[in-house]
Order: structure tokens, then sequence, then C-alpha cells
């Protein structure tokens, strides 16, 4: 299934310098409560969800066919990312319309 974050309106190219990702075990509870009620946190032992927290160094960051001088190098913002299942009825949740599966993709 594609989601709406899969998409770019163009292809770019870049270079990743580095990567910087501290991954957390929260109580599964605790990041349920913090999502929308569509998504359900992905487990471990039925009680630990996971929650990461990256920074990347990028380089040369532009749309493909431009040169390189026209690119951006930049240390992204904190990125925040848990881990998360949609559920099959998620296209009822209006929060999540756009997350749920179109009637034409394939499962």
């Amino acid at each position: 299934m594609k989601t709406p974050f899969q998409y770019n309106p163009f292809p770019v190219e870049a270079w990743f310098d580095f990567s910087i990702t501290l991954t957390f075990a929260v109580p599964r509870e605790e990041l349920a409560a913090r999502l929308p009620p569509c998504l359900e946190p992905d487990t471990f032992a039925d009680q630990w969800g996971f929650l990461a927290v990256a920074i990347v160094q990028t380089r040369d960051l532009r749309p493909r066919g431009l040169p390189r001088f026209l690119g951006s190098n930049f240390i992204s913002p904190v990125t925040v990312i848990s881990s998360v299942t949609v559920p099959p009825m998620a296209a009822v949740c209006g929060d999540c319309r756009s997350f749920a599966p179109k009637p034409t993709d394939a499962p």
C-alpha cells in the first residue's frame, strides 16, 4: 500500500553524510494515547511500542538533473518516528483517510 508520503512531485538527488538514530521502547499504552485513534503502534511482546529520533546530515539535495552547486547542504531538524499499523477499517477514521488503502491498491 502506498501513502501520499511516498510520492514526490519530482525526483531528487542527495548524499546522506551521516545519520544518528536513537530508538526507545515506550509502554504501548503511552504511545497509543498520542496517536490518532485509527493507528495502532507496532509492538514487541504486546507490551512495548517504539519511538525513534533521527538527525540526518544531507549534502547536495536538489532536483535530479540540476548541478550540485544548486544543491542544499543541511542537518535535518529532529525527526520523531513511530512504527505503526493501519488497521483495515482505518478508512472510517477521518484523521487517517490519507493512510487508508484505496480500493484499487493490492493488499
